[in-house]
């Protein structure tokens, strides 16, 4: 530009250069109107080629929206259809314990049949919840209830087996379950009672025998429930990855135990979803303990 500004002066008469120097201020202003135009036309294809990858990255956007739509729209029909089976054959096997002369094996086989159904039943009821929160975090029904009814059908929904016990204190004091008194919050009972199933199944499932301690108490604001496991514990480099989606993080040895990483997943998006946490408190080769933090409020 500033070759251009002296060769106007020049051709203006404004400033003079000896006659000598005339072809190669020429050529030296020639370059630089050839570089100007250099530059904008590298200025515009650049411009060109971001419009054009900008529509494409829409397009592309569009289309994985459209996608998730249709898949959410296929897991939630695909989710009944099995919720709707499997409560089929739930009532069918309660039908044939309900029998008072059936055999001891055919019972045990029975049992088995019953916890396998409970668990795919739980699976089923994971991906509802998990299509609920991904279409609209807002959609939880929520409704006063009473959180000791939500923990009694959380702790059946899962079963214990004859090496495991549940051992429930309230504010300190070891009580049945289901003697609890009336907690009165508000929720979406069956979201809660699935984030509480959850941590229930998966303390049972690395705990071979033992103990499940569920501590309930409160705080200023918070109702607190404190699930502990006498299990192996978690890696310790990994806790951080416990509550991220489809991140099924083993515990010691145990790499193999069925499961997909969605439970706690789902835990945290519930809680969050009711203004509460849970968090993982305590881990050890001694066990685990998750805390649930569940609102007071009533409004």
């Amino acid at each position: 530009m500033l070759v251009l500004l002296v060769r106007i002066s020049t051709l203006n008469g404004w400033g003079v250069y000896p006659e000598q120097q005339n072809i190669f201020w020429k050529a030296l202003a020639a370059i630089s109107v050839v570089l100007v135009i250099g530059g904008i036309a590298v200025k515009i294809y650049k411009e060109k080629i971001y419009s054009i990858e900008k529509k494409g990255l829409i397009r592309e956007l569009n289309i994985e929206r459209k996608a998730r739509f249709h898949q959410r729209q296929l897991v939630s029909i695909v989710s009944h259809e099995f919720r709707t089976s499997l409560s089929i054959i739930s009532g069918a096997i309660t039908n044939l314990k309900s029998f008072s002369n059936i055999d001891v094996q055919v019972a045990k086989r029975y049992d088995r049949i019953e916890r396998s159904n409970e668990r795919l039943i739980q699976l089923t009821d994971n991906c509802l919840a998990d299509d609920r929160i991904s279409s609209a975090p807002q959609a939880m029904q929520f409704k006063v209830t009473n959180l000791s009814e939500i923990l009694l059908s959380a702790a059946k929904l899962v079963g214990l087996s004859d090496h495991h016990n549940m051992n429930v204190t309230f504010y300190g004091k070891e009580v049945n379950l289901s003697e609890l008194p009336e907690i009165k919050i508000k929720a979406d009972d069956a979201m809660l009672r699935i984030a509480l199933s959850n941590v229930f199944d998966n303390a049972l499932k690395y705990m071979e025998e033992g103990d499940l301690n569920v501590d309930i108490y409160h705080d200023e604001n918070f109702y607190i429930v404190n699930v502990v496991d006498h299990g192996i514990g978690i890696d310790k480099d990994r806790e951080n990855e416990i509550f991220e989606r489809y991140k099924q993080v083993s515990r010691g040895t145990n790499a193999t135990k069925a499961g997909v990483g969605f439970g706690l997943y789902i835990c945290k998006q519930i809680m969050l979803g009711h203004g509460g946490d849970i968090r993982l408190i305590n881990n050890s080769d001694e066990g685990c303990c998750f805390e649930f933090r569940i609102p007071k409020r009533l409004n």
